[in-house]
């Protein structure tokens, strides 16, 4: 029987005599585990623990080591986790779990190029793995996340509004919100808002001016209008350059819709 002696270098504080161990302390203790010897009795892989006092967060890294003590050296580092170091079947390759790119996913190392890559991109991180026998695969296990059990459901939580009018018969709640005019190219582009404010000004039909610079418009600018719906707008001229609205006439009664009448004189 062969027996090989393995020692891992375990970096700790030193203490003082008379001096007790403080809390800041714990972010300069190291510690390993998981130590792998490859295949070939020649190397030794582990992980290597740390804290860091500006996270306030424990991470990993892999180091590795030879045999007989020499040749110690980082397979990685940073603030991620990397852990569960595994040797394919030759020892040629290194599987092992990182967070490195964001996520816990699998990586396997070239330990001759020292090249990585991922081999999962799952959105749950794998759990345990294993090499097979011929090295061209990896088993591992993980979550499929399923359905959580519904005993009941809630109700729909309550909707506010401080609109006289909020709903109608056959379109169900309007949603909050102004209806404005805005203005196209006939080949298409980006349209532009013409009006703004808390007013609604496209509530019904309106009409281009005849010199194509303004809207003729129904609506009620006057205020609280737009929270009680009393239904009595005016008609008024919409300047396209600025929205500004113009009110062209008194009149008694409400305003629907209004048009323009072909010999342009009057609106209807």
């Amino acid at each position: 029987m062969i027996r090989t002696a393995l020692v891992l270098p375990i970096l700790a504080v030193a203490a003082h005599a008379g001096q007790p161990l403080d809390v800041m302390d714990v972010f300069e203790l190291e510690y390993a585990t998981d130590a792998q010897v490859s295949p070939n009795g020649e190397q030794v892989v582990y992980v290597r623990h740390f804290n860091d006092v500006m996270t306030d967060r424990r991470y990993q890294n892999l180091w590795m080591v030879d045999a007989d003590g020499s040749n110690h050296r980082p397979l990685n580092t940073g603030k991620h986790t990397a852990n569960s170091p595994r040797w394919s079947p030759d020892g040629r390759r290194l599987a092992y779990r990182s967070d490195e790119n964001g996520s816990m996913q699998l990586h396997v190392r070239w330990m001759d190029t020292g090249d990585t890559a991922a081999v999962t991109s799952h959105a749950m991180p794998p759990g345990n793995f294993a090499w097979s026998p011929d090295g061209n695969r990896i088993a591992f296990s993980r979550l499929v996340p399923e359905p959580a059990l519904v005993i009941g459901e809630m109700p729909p939580a309550p909707k506010y509004t401080d609109m006289l009018a909020f709903r109608f018969d056959q379109v169900g709640d309007v949603p909050p919100g102004y209806m404005h005019l805005f203005v196209v190219a006939a080949d298409g582009g980006t349209p532009r808002q013409v009006t703004r404010g808390e007013r609604q000004f496209g509530a019904g039909s309106f009409a281009w001016a005849p010199e194509g610079e303004s809207l003729i418009v129904a609506a009620d600018l006057t205020e609280g209008a737009e929270i009680y719906s009393v239904g009595n707008p005016d008609v008024y001229e919409i300047a396209l350059a600025d929205g500004s609205p113009h009110r062209l006439f008194v009149r008694e009664g409400p305003v629907v819709a209004c048009s323009l009448a072909p010999h342009v004189r009057y609106s209807a």
